[in-house]
This record gives C-alpha cells, structure tokens and sequence, in this order.
C-alpha cells in the first residue's frame, strides 16, 4: 500500500463529512453533517444549508488543509424535498480543485 496511490487523505475526509450524519455511530463530537436536521419546505433552507456547508468545511479551512472555498446549497424536489449542498475548495497539499456533493433526506 501506498499514500500515492488513491484519494487524497484531506478529499476523502471532506467526502466522508459530507457522507455521513453527525451523532451517527462513526461521526462522534462534531463530526459528520447536520443536513438531517435542516426542514427542507422552508424558505430559508438554501441558507441553512450552505451554513452546514461552511461549519463542516471550518475545521480544514482552520489547518490550512483548503482554500478558495464556495459552498452552495438547494432544495431539490417538492413535498419529498432533499439537501443539496455543493462545496468546491482547492485543497492546498495536492493544489488541485475539488468538488462535493452531498444530500439529505
């Protein structure tokens, strides 16, 4: 096995944040998203949305492990509306720029 070889560790940690709910059995302390929490039919959804968006993503941009970083969020669909929420950073150890998507019912 080798580091060079498959995802960044600083992408597969942002991933695996967007992946899974905070409080779950592997996401203990803050890790993890609250999208769960967020009440979808409601205008200020998108915002709170992004909000998650941006406190998941804190903790890197802290370290310096990410820079350059736009985090959107939406409602996707109608009386079963789910999060969408899309973070774009660069991640500074590889310089390469990374998206990730992430939704929650």
């Amino acid at each position: 096995a080798t580091i060079l070889e498959g995802d960044d560790p600083t992408d597969a940690a942002i991933q695996w944040q967007a992946t899974i709910r905070q409080g779950s059995g592997a996401a203990l302390g803050n890790n993890g998203n609250r999208l769960h929490t967020i009440t979808k039919a409601t205008e200020d959804a998108p915002t709170r949305i992004a909000d998650e968006g941006r406190r998941m993503l804190a903790k890197f941009i802290e370290r310096g492990d990410v820079r350059d970083v736009v985090v959107a969020g939406d409602v996707v669909g109608g009386s079963t509306a789910t999060a969408a929420l899309q973070v774009t950073y660069t991640n500074t150890h590889t310089t390469t720029k990374s998206t990730v998507r992430s939704g929650s019912t």
